[in-house]
């Protein structure tokens, strides 16, 4: 498997450890095999919910979390109580190109493929990316982290992401958590556990459902690396 950067450009990191086109100081060790998270270990899941995004999908939220109102700028979001914006869980979609469904076999060119997206946008240039191939059960996709900064009261606070993104059935899902600085960590498990426990159903035909815009990001601010 192939471990991505993004800043500026993408370093491809190759089996015996050179770089083609990026500086020494990027290099990291290339692992053999995608990171694997341990389904028994992840929290309990409450009531799925679906089907979603024109039936194609049935997701459950972390027990005992709260699920605010529908929007166009979701499929389905979580938070952890129904009184605090953060942490949160959100689910998106959108059509993708290219891969229909992301496998074992394909997760590489996936990765590359959000790579080369990332570096064509502007706000994501401010960042240094790692771009990791992931297994959570039967869920296979790429993993990354961002920050932003978002509206809290009158001021603005820092927000710590993580983000998993797969694609099936030609839709490409981006299941995604936010939190509050230094609590990403402590809620990276229910994280995993709903993407473990996302269930990809066949979707109806001649659906006509909004689809809704994976790109809205609930005003966050893209922030420069420190």
């Amino acid at each position: 498997m192939k471990l991505l950067h993004v800043s500026g450009r993408v370093c491809l990191v190759v089996a015996v450890g050179l770089l083609s086109g990026c500086d020494r100081s990027q290099r990291v060790p290339l692992p053999q095999r995608p990171t694997t998270v341990k389904v028994d270990e992840l929290p309990e899941l409450g009531d799925a919910i679906g089907p979603l995004d024109g039936q194609r999908i049935e997701v459950a939220p972390p027990k005992g979390w709260h699920v605010p109102a529908q929007s166009s700028r979701w499929i389905v979001r979580f938070t952890a109580s129904e009184q605090t914006r953060y942490p949160s869980i959100i689910v998106r979609a959108e059509d993708h190109q290219g891969i229909f469904n992301v496998s074992r076999a394909n997760v590489d060119r996936f990765a590359e493929q959000i790579a080369d997206a990332f570096e064509k946008d502007k706000s994501a240039a401010k960042q240094r990316m790692t771009i990791a191939p992931i297994e959570i059960g039967r869920f296979v996709g790429v993993s990354y982290r961002r920050r932003g900064r978002a509206p809290y009261g009158i001021k603005k606070v820092i927000v710590e992401r993580l983000l998993l993104d797969t694609v099936a059935a030609g839709r490409k899902y981006t299941i995604e958590l936010q939190t509050r600085e230094g609590d990403l960590d402590r809620y990276r498990p229910h994280l995993f556990a709903v993407a473990a426990g996302i269930k990809f159903l066949q979707p109806e035909s001649g659906d006509k459902t909004r689809q809704p815009d994976a790109g809205s990001q609930l005003e966050l601010i893209e922030e420069d690396e420190a």
